[in-house]
């Protein structure tokens, strides 16, 4: 395989040299998992942003050190048998020179140029259910980010997850791209990898909602895949008979099992070989609450992911609770209870922020939480008007999968207080999730000094976690069974299917 940008070089990179490979590692100790880089603890508060050179001193005004670039692999496969890394190594050399002290914890994602998908049509996902953007609210048009080649969006036209095809062209790449970092001296500063597959790097199958894969290739992987309408029917309402639907109850499980946990730990497996075990890798995975398309996207093997020494942290967005109140806009998350009690907005002020993982099974299984935080901030203004005309369909796209915090500085400064306060509490990691540059100001959320200050006090005080015992105080244990959406209902037959349910 041909590496085309060899003779390239960059000041910020060389300056690394004679700098030791960067050794990190997610231990448990006084009952939390803590984050190691070097043999020393780290707070783990991370920072990335659609325009992340221009960010980035932000962040480091803030105290955060950690940046989280997001590299589309896409971007270094121009050509069948050339790999060009000179994209990726310009953007950590930008990020350098806005921070010398910058460490990086990229997410790297398994996607494939359009050449690749013309090339191999057999091997990309075929649906159940005809795949009509137009006729879905739901779908997202993609979008390709200014840095690292990030696709974003809902892609139609992916691989499926069971090609044996994509997998070792991606295992090449992917490995092409561990060997890059290997031998440059950035290995002093990449302290591990997020492996990004499926939707938003995300782990939900691709096109999950126009229920996935009769491809040859998963039909050849499972043999058995069924049709939209076995998968909606269950025999006992709310739950599947499991002698007469034992055959999609099993197809379900090998989905989940064989098809999205085990690819996500073949990866998983490659990095931590190829750096001898040397950095940490996780990926976003074991959303049990809130998950959309949860039978047909979901992350329904967690015991897998959580059960493997290949995987030290795990990470998810939190709540994306949406609003149930008719008089909202489509894209607040105000809720209500049945009596009509408001109950605030899930993301905002008056919400909790919740997490979308079962926090303590992670934790008791030594794996490392990073959620992602990315409501607005005030300098964000609202996507649309109050009478609902405005904004372009990136703005509304975007503050659907981010956003809806807002819209004044007191209510900007107390919803950071939450997030970041439950993420020292409750003794995990997380990251702040930029989406400003791409929005309607044309700069970072973040660029306020207040709301500077307040990170930075955050920062400061996280400093302090690595005295304290992290031991939860809970004395009630809430049970779940992931297994349990193999036997229930589909997730949306009524949407799917008006007359289903």
């Amino acid at each position: 395989m041909n590496n085309s940008n060899q003779l390239q070089t960059w000041p910020e990179i060389e300056n690394l040299i004679g700098e030791p490979s960067a050794i990190s590692a997610v231990k448990t100790e006084r009952e939390t998992p803590r984050l190691f880089v070097n043999g020393k603890e780290v707070y783990p508060l991370l920072a990335w942003s659609w325009g992340l050179v221009e960010s980035a001193p932000i962040f480091k005004q803030a105290g955060i050190n950690l940046l989280h670039p997001i590299l589309g692999l896409n971007a270094a496969w121009p050509e069948p048998g050339t790999y060009e890394w000179a994209e990726f190594d310009d953007l950590f050399a930008r990020l350098l020179a806005q921070n010398p002290r910058a460490y990086f914890l990229p997410r790297v994602l398994l996607d494939v140029p359009d050449w690749w998908k013309e090339k191999n049509p057999s091997e990309l996902v075929q649906c159940t259910l005809p795949m009509n953007p137009a006729e879905n609210t739901h779908y997202r048009p993609v979008r390709r980010s200014p840095e690292g080649g990030m696709l974003w969006g809902i892609q139609l036209r992916e691989p499926s997850l069971a090609s044996e095809v994509w997998k070792r062209d991606m295992e090449n790449l992917f490995c092409g791209l561990l060997q890059h970092i290997k031998n440059s001296p950035l290995r002093s500063r990449i302290i591990g990898y997020q492996i990004g597959g499926g939707i938003y790097g995300e782990w939900h199958y691709f096109a999950s909602e126009f229920l996935p894969d009769m491809s040859p290739a998963m039909q050849k992987k499972l043999g058995y895949v069924p049709d939209a309408a076995t998968r909606m029917k269950t025999t006992l309402g709310l739950l599947r008979d499991p002698q007469q639907e034992k055959p999609v109850i099993e197809f379900f499980r090998r989905f989940h099992e064989e098809i999205g946990a085990d690819t996500l730990l073949h990866f998983a497996r490659i990095a931590k070989e190829e750096t001898n075990g040397r950095v940490i890798c996780g990926a976003f995975n074991a959303y049990l609450l809130e998950n959309v398309w949860i039978q047909e996207g979901g992350h329904l093997a967690p015991e897998k992911i959580l059960a493997s020494p290949y995987i030290d942290f795990i990470a998810s967005p939190y709540t994306y609770q949406t609003t149930n109140l008719e008089d909202r806009q489509w894209w607040e998350h105000d809720v209500a209870d049945e009596a009509g009690n408001y109950l605030g907005r899930a993301r905002g002020v008056a919400g909790d922020g919740g997490y979308r993982v079962l926090l303590e099974s992670l934790k008791r299984r030594g794996k490392l939480y990073f959620v992602e935080i990315d409501p607005s901030t005030h300098l964000e203004p609202a996507p649309i008007n109050p009478d609902g005309s405005g904004g372009s369909d990136v703005e509304k796209e975007l503050c659907m999968i981010g956003g809806a915090g807002s819209t004044t500085p007191e209510g900007t400064q107390k919803i950071l207080q939450r997030d970041l306060g439950q993420m020292f509490v409750r003794g995990n990691g997380g990251w702040l999730f930029d989406f400003g540059p791409v929005l309607r100001t044309g700069k970072s959320w973040y660029a306020d000094e207040a709301i500077i200050a307040e990170v930075n006090r955050f920062s400061r005080l996280g400093e302090l976690r690595r005295d304290l015992d992290m031991s939860t105080c809970a004395q009630i244990a809430a049970v779940y069974d992931a297994k349990s959406f193999f036997v229930t209902r589909h997730c949306e037959p009524k949407r799917l299917f008006p007359k289903a349910g």
